[in-house]
């Protein structure tokens, strides 16, 4: 038999549920929260809420109260500082 050692390198395609388009602030947390590979119950941890907000506010159902801005803005904010998500999970959010 003839084996052949061939390797395909291209681009992942991205999951289905990263948006087409940011429209919403939902939209840019699930935008953020798959380019670091973080869970939902992770970005809750961060912004200090549950992941059942994180839920509704990527799929458009609620939008953010006033009291998780902040953390949501210091969340997104992150994109500024490239870290690790390990580094991500250890630090807690600085209020800016």
């Amino acid at each position: 038999m003839l084996f052949c050692r061939l390797r395909l390198n291209g681009k992942k395609p991205k999951d289905q549920a990263y948006p087409r388009e940011i429209k919403t602030l939902g939209d840019a947390v699930r935008k953020m929260r798959l380019d670091l590979g973080l869970r939902q119950k992770d970005v809750a941890k961060l912004i200090g809420c549950d992941k059942t907000s994180i839920l509704n506010w990527e799929k458009g159902h609620t939008s953010p109260g006033t009291s998780k801005i902040s953390g949501v803005r210091r969340f997104l904010g992150s994109i500024a500082k490239p870290c690790s998500k390990l580094e991500m999970m250890r630090q807690p959010l600085e209020d800016g």
